[in-house]
């Protein structure tokens, strides 16, 4: 015979849980308490050990598939991902190429003013001697 605390520690379970199992119907008769501390008698234990090793078996496989389930998920976040990174790598090329093309451009049009801009100069003024004694071809 054991008390509930012992069995606490041999079955690694919380009181609790083995105050509510203890209230099952095939349990009463293996129940026996003194001084207010509850025993359970060798078959009551038997008892506990299948069920909760029922229940163990039970959270082990739904345990199992989950991680099945969280596997296969995160290989599918990691393969977006992957796609994803492609996918800035890309617009990161473009976005240099199209930089640089803008930059290209502007050096154009600047060269373009400054080159219409001396051209629309009108020709230096001429001094009033140069005027005055410029030789006529």
């Amino acid at each position: 015979m054991k008390t509930v605390k012992e069995l606490t520690v041999s079955l690694q379970l919380s009181k609790v849980t083995i105050y509510k199992a203890l209230k099952r119907d095939d349990l009463q008769e293996h129940i026996i308490k003194k001084d207010n501390i509850t025993y359970v008698a060798e078959k009551g234990e038997q008892i506990l050990i299948k069920i909760f090793s029922k229940t163990s078996s039970k959270t082990n496989s739904k345990l199992n598939e989950q991680s099945i389930k969280d596997d296969v998920t995160i290989q599918a976040l990691i393969n977006q991902l992957e796609v994803k990174d492609k996918q800035i790598a890309d617009l990161t090329e473009t976005i240099k190429n199209l930089s640089e093309s803008i930059k290209t451009e502007r050096h154009n049009e600047l060269a373009e003013t400054i080159i219409d801009s001396q051209s629309s100069l009108s020709p230096p003024k001429k001094s009033l001697w140069n005027k005055l004694f410029e030789r006529k071809d």
